[in-house]
C-alpha cells in the first residue's frame, strides 16, 4: 500500500494525541485573567499573572492582512525568526519538520547585563474547525545538551488563528516564559508589551511576501489539514 494512503490517518492520530494539551492551552488563551494593558496600530496587548511565577504572561491580538496559510508559513519557518520576533537572533529546525509537528532550537538576545537565552520548543498544529487553528509551542529544555547560554526551562506559546477572509486572519498570540537564571521577574515584565506590539506587524509584513503568500494548505476530503500543498 502506498505511503500516501496513511497520511489522513497519521494526521488524525497526531491531532487526537494532542487533544488534552489543546484543551489546557484553550484555558490559557481564553482565561478571564487577561487585562488590557496597551492598544496601538490595531494591536491589543493584554497581560496576566501566572501562578507560582514572578513573570507575567502576555497576549497580543490583531487582525492581520495575510492569509492563514501565509502566516503559518512564517511561524513555522525558523529562518524568519530574527526578522520578526523581538529579541530572536537565531532559530533552526531539529530534525525533520512538518506543518503538523516539528522541533526548533532558538537563541534570544537580552539587554545587558542579562545573559542570552536559548530554548528548544515542540511545535504542533491543532485544527479547531475549517477556519480556525491553534499552533502551540512548548519548551522541552532537556532535548539537547546545555550550551554556554542560559537554557529557558519553561515556555508556553499559543497562536490562535481564525480566518476572517481570504487575505485577513485574526491572530491571538499568548505566551508565558520562565527565562531561567537570575533574571528578575520585574525586568522581564518591562519588556512584555513591546514583544507582541512590534512583532505582530513584522509577521504581517513577512507573510505578505511572495514566497509566503503562495503557500497553501493541503486538506483531506473532510477538510482536515494534512500539511503543505506541493509548490509548483
Amino acid at each position: 500500500m502506498k505511503l500516501l494512503t496513511y497520511r489522513p490517518l497519521l494526521a488524525a492520530l497526531i491531532l487526537s494525541i494532542a487533544s488534552l494539551g489543546q484543551a489546557q492551552t484553550d484555558d490559557f488563551v481564553n482565561s478571564d485573567a487577561w487585562k488590557l494593558r496597551h492598544q496601538e496600530a490595531g494591536v491589543e496587548v493584554r497581560i496576566r499573572s501566572v501562578p507560582d511565577s514572578d513573570v507575567d504572561a502576555f497576549q497580543g491580538k490583531a487582525v492581520l492582512n495575510a492569509s492563514m496559510a501565509s502566516l503559518l508559513a512564517v511561524l513555522t519557518d525558523p529562518d524568519t525568526c530574527p526578522r520578526w520576533v523581538e529579541g530572536c537572533v537565531h532559530a533552526e529546525n531539529l530534525g525533520p519538520a512538518t506543518l503538523l509537528d516539528s522541533w526548533q532550537y532558538g537563541v534570544n538576545d537580552l539587554p545587558w547585563p542579562a545573559d542570552d537565552r536559548d530554548y528548544i520548543i515542540h511545535i504542533q498544529l491543532h485544527q479547531v474547525n475549517a477556519d480556525e487553528v491553534l499552533l502551540t509551542m512548548n519548551a522541552v529544555p532537556d532535548k539537547t545538551p546545555q550550551t554556554d547560554k542560559v537554557r529557558v526551562p519553561k515556555m508556553k506559546v499559543a497562536y490562535s488563528m481564525r480566518k476572517v477572509s481570504e487575505q485577513q486572519t485574526e491572530v491571538t498570540w499568548s505566551q508565558h516564559t520562565d527565562p531561567g537564571g537570575r533574571l528578575p521577574g520585574w525586568m522581564v515584565n518591562l519588556l512584555l508589551v513591546d514583544i507582541p506590539l512590534k512583532s505582530l506587524k513584522r509577521m504581517e509584513a513577512l507573510a505578505q511576501q511572495p514566497q509566503y503568500q503562495q503557500r497553501q494548505l493541503e486538506r483531506d476530503e473532510k477538510g482536515q489539514i494534512l500539511g503543505w500543498m506541493a509548490m509548483r
